[in-house]
């Protein structure tokens, strides 16, 4: 702690000696070697020797909570005792089930031979939070028992509070940990990262603060990243982004691949060039990573691409756009623009426009639809036309909604999807301690009470039982006046059958599905694609309107 070097020098002597101490441990220098070698085995994908490494270190260092974090994560992917990679594939919810029990067992035994070492309680937390989250926080209490100024466990129950949707004191319980241990960046991360959304000047001071104090830290990178995240320029993001490469290069290791793709997104709007660069150099770095070959020949063909439409050679464009990939994830809207530019300035103005269309009917964007119109006016189309157009394609391929009848939460005893007949239903899969989940609910809320008065309901069935005591207070404490109702397995399944969490359907007033964004909605251009979507699906009023 800050102003308390002596008493750290003490600590890590007790460790060396024997001498049990409750308070959380930063590590020992033994501790963090193996801890380091944990994090090199991790980022190569040796997850068996990152496991072992890391619990190398908790043995060298009882009281090295994020070692036994660690440990905790990776065992998983690994069989008992880190022994070798886990195979078992045929069903991994029970291999996740076995090693849960494994880890429980190994905890309890060791919080019974140490009943004064907070970090055993709060390991057996950690471990079940998902699962029983009630045991989960009297561990934790536990835990400040034993040791009040235990950081990790106010880490832990800021997680269950948040779960709750109380998030005041998820915030407390995150300033008690930055309070408890001001020496641990992630703790700092942590409390900064939780006011991005509700007060953003506090989160870049906070964050600011972590780069300035601890430079070199782990935390360090996913500060970086959200600061790029939220910045309001392009040029902006690219300075956050551009310091995440410079100190925290892939090339050594470190997990900032979503930092480079964002930067590379930026640069093949801004200078394509320097987004081949990266994308080469990411290659070379990440031989592994296929994906960066793909973008490297990308940007190298939209390049040549460019050239050739400049020259007035539009045929040999589209010849050479017609070949190019990207991964599926990967913002495809430069791509598709140019293939339509080509194929207009090759003559085929009706196929660039069919090419559009096709694209914007299952995900639409204001650029696309921009594009859209303006094909459509030089093809004679009128709005009505190009309407009549875009309804043909998602008419074939929107489905039937399967029917259901859920239990619901609080006053509502029951949600049936039929007395929505005649209403746009944003119909919602989730749990309260799914974190992608709750990151989705600001985005969520924002279309709800931009459209509720035309006819937008949402219904958010929550796919984990042994959460349903956190499902009122979660609603109530993000203020999402949604209709709430518990799964029972065969509507996630008819739905969602490979369980993923978040996830998320649009049913029209005639009871079909007619959009599934297939990313979580968790910043400005999903929620503006959902909109698109929603104020689509109010204009088509009824059976009358399609035809």
């Amino acid at each position: 702690m800050r102003g308390q070097l002596p008493i750290m020098l003490l600590v890590t002597m007790l460790a060396h000696s024997g001498w049990c101490f409750a308070n959380e441990s930063m590590g020992t220098p033994a501790a963090r070697a193996e801890f380091e070698k944990g994090d090199a085995a991790r980022n190569n994908g040796d997850f068996v020797s990152a496991c072992k490494a890391y619990h190398r270190a908790t043995e060298i260092d009882p009281s090295f909570a994020t070692a036994h974090k660690n440990y905790i994560l990776m065992r998983p992917l690994a069989k008992s005792n880190c022994s070798e990679k886990s195979g078992s594939l045929d069903n991994p919810n029970a291999e996740e089930e076995r090693v849960r029990k494994q880890l429980v067992g190994e905890y309890e035994e060791l919080s019974r031979q140490h009943p004064d070492r907070a970090v055993y309680q709060w390991a057996l937390g950690f471990i079940i939070m998902e699962y029983e989250p009630q045991a989960a926080e009297r561990h934790a209490h536990e835990a400040l028992r034993i040791d009040p100024k235990f950081a990790p466990a106010f880490d832990l129950l800021s997680s269950i509070d948040s779960a709750r949707g109380n998030l005041e004191a998820e915030r407390q319980d995150l300033r008690n940990a930055v309070e408890a241990n001001p020496d641990n960046p992630e703790y700092l991360l942590n409390y900064a990262s939780e006011l991005k959304e509700t007060n953003p000047q506090e989160f870049v001071r906070l964050s600011l603060e972590l780069l300035e104090r601890f430079p070199d830290s782990d935390s360090a990178s996913p500060t970086l990243y959200m600061l790029a995240d939220l910045a309001a320029t392009p040029e902006e993001k690219t300075r956050y982004l551009e310091m995440l490469k410079a100190k925290f290069p892939p090339s050594k290791g470190y997990l900032s691949e979503g930092g480079m793709r964002m930067l590379f997104e930026v640069y093949d709007r801004t200078d394509p060039r320097k987004a081949l660069a990266l994308a080469k150099e990411m290659e070379t770095a990440k031989p592994e990573e296929s994906d960066w070959g793909l973008y490297a020949n990308y940007e190298q063909q939209m390049i040549s691409a460019e050239k050739l439409l400049a020259t007035g050679k539009a045929g040999a464009a589209a010849e050479l756009l017609a070949h190019v990939r990207l991964p599926e994830y990967a913002d495809h809207t430069r791509l598709d623009t140019l293939r339509a530019r080509a194929t207009d300035g090759s003559g085929e103005t009706d196929k660039a426009y069919e090419y559009l269309l096709k694209i914007f009917a299952s995900n639409p964007t204001d650029e696309l639809q921009a594009a859209i119109t303006s094909y459509a006016q030089k093809l004679g189309k009128t709005q009505k036309q190009t309407d009549a157009d875009i309804l043909r394609m998602r008419d074939a391929n929107a489905k039937t909604a399967f029917p259901f009848t859920l239990p619901g939460y609080g006053e509502t005893k029951q949600v049936r999807l039929s007395d929505f007949k005649g209403r746009v239903v944003l119909l919602n899969f989730w749990y309260p301690e799914c974190g992608p989940c709750r990151a989705e609910f600001p985005y969520l809320r924002a279309v709800f009470e931009k459209y509720r008065s035309q006819g937008l309901a949402v219904i958010a069935v929550n796919i984990a039982p042994a959460q349903d005591d956190f499902v009122l207070s979660l609603l109530k404490g993000y203020k999402l006046d949604f209709i709430s109702a518990r799964d029972d397995k065969k509507v996630s399944k008819a739905y969602d059958p490979e369980g993923i969490a978040p996830v998320n359907f649009l049913i029209g007033r005639d009871g079909r599905i007619w959009f599934n964004p297939p990313y979580p909605i968790f910043n400005a251009s999903r929620q503006r694609g959902l909109e698109l979507q929603v104020e689509w699906l109010l204009r088509l009023k009824d059976d009358a309107d399609r035809k």
